[in-house]
């Protein structure tokens, strides 16, 4: 994994199982398949082109039950928001915890919306 100096406004999309996400509390802290960001070290975010692929590499056997939580970039802590190369593409990881008011959307995945 190398370091990308890549950013985007363009919305982020984090994906959430059942329970792992609060709304009522100020931050997030699941970072991908019940792992937190304490233990990954990042929370996995991603674009809207990278998220059927997540899908399939992480959540393949459950993704009639996920949620997908859209990320307003702006609203992220300042430097916490890196794109980094994995398998020759820039993923966005965050750094930090993912603060609830930069969650702009809430809707169940589904592989053939756009």
């Amino acid at each position: 994994m190398s370091e990308s100096g890549s950013s985007s406004s363009a919305a982020l999309y984090h994906l959430s199982l059942p329970g792992s996400f609060d709304p009522a509390a100020a931050e997030q802290t699941c970072s991908t398949r019940g792992r937190t960001l304490a233990e990954e070290g990042f929370i996995h975010l991603c674009t809207w082109q990278q998220l059927p692929g997540v899908v399939e590499r992480f959540y393949a056997d459950v993704a009639d039950q996920l949620s997908v939580l859209t990320i307003d970039p702006a609203r992220l802590p300042p430097g916490a928001l890196r794109f980094e190369t994995v398998d020759g593409d820039a993923y966005p990881h965050l750094y930090a915890p993912l603060p609830t008011d930069a969650i702009i959307g809430v809707r169940p995945y589904r592989p053939d919306a756009s």
